[in-house]
């Protein structure tokens, strides 16, 4: 995912905001601050573990353009065909309908050596989809204002050009490859997450600054291009000696 905004942000134009990379099996929902992924404030589990690592704010939910179309009541996913598309879709000959099927079946998708599958109900199977995609950006966002989110990846079609709470919807060319040029465009971070005690703001935040400067240059980054990228200062008021916790990020090319 983090490749994938990475990627977004660069494709779209946009440093602030909000991306979806739909792809076969889920819909990955993240927030851009200054072009690069927010950081999550609280635990994040992993393969059901809890961890204290630092890693990007992720949202992930079962649709993709591989979900299988439940009826009584209608849903879709999470159980997808994934990789299986082409050959267990209706639009390709297979027998399990799928978004990407009801897609076809509306004329919004188009892909060659497909035919268009019987689902008199696809134009509700889309709205559904869509309102699934409005819940997981609503879920994304820390206020009520209205922000831009770019939408990337192969299940790409999903995403309604208008949306509740979004201002625009950005559909970037060679969207469906934003998590390889995310990739390509990777740099080198460094951070800190401390608390100092006994110095001002302007000092805590330059020495944090400092750490992780060291950091990201020891890790390989050029020390002449490394920019700070999130600083946050956080005053401990229940702590003697005017402390503060101090979280700071910085990236840099390679050397």
């Amino acid at each position: 995912p983090t490749n994938s905004m990475r990627g977004a942000a660069a494709l779209g134009g946009v440093s602030d905001g909000l991306v979806v990379d739909v792809g076969g099996t889920t819909a990955d929902f993240g927030a851009l601050v200054s072009g690069y992924p927010r950081q999550a404030n609280a635990a994040v589990e992993v393969g059901g573990v809890r961890t204290l690592f630092q890693l990007p704010d992720v949202l992930s939910i079962g649709l993709g353009g591989g979900s299988r179309i439940h009826v009584n009541p209608l849903g879709l996913g999470p159980d997808s065909v994934g990789q299986r598309l082409s050959t267990e879709a209706l639009a390709f000959g297979g027998s399990v309908p799928t978004l990407t099927d009801a897609a076809i079946a509306a004329g919004l998708l188009n892909i060659d050596g497909t035919s268009r599958p019987d689902l008199p109900n696809a134009d509700e199977i889309l709205a559904h989809a869509a309102t699934m995609i409005v819940g997981g950006a609503d879920r994304m966002k820390l206020s009520s204002e209205e922000v831009p989110l770019i939408a990337v990846g192969g299940g790409a079609f999903a995403v309604s050009d208008t949306m509740q709470g979004i201002s625009e919807v950005v559909r970037p060319d060679y969207g469906d490859t934003a998590n390889a040029i995310g990739a390509a465009l990777a740099e080198v971070s460094g951070g800190v997450d401390r608390v100092f005690q006994g110095m001002g703001h302007d000092a805590a935040v330059a020495e944090a600054i400092r750490i992780a400067t060291e950091d990201a240059v020891t890790s390989g980054a050029d020390p002449s291009l490394v920019e700070v990228i999130e600083v946050e200062d956080l005053p401990i008021a229940y702590l003697p000696g005017d402390a503060r916790r101090v979280r700071a990020r910085v990236v840099g090319p390679l050397k």
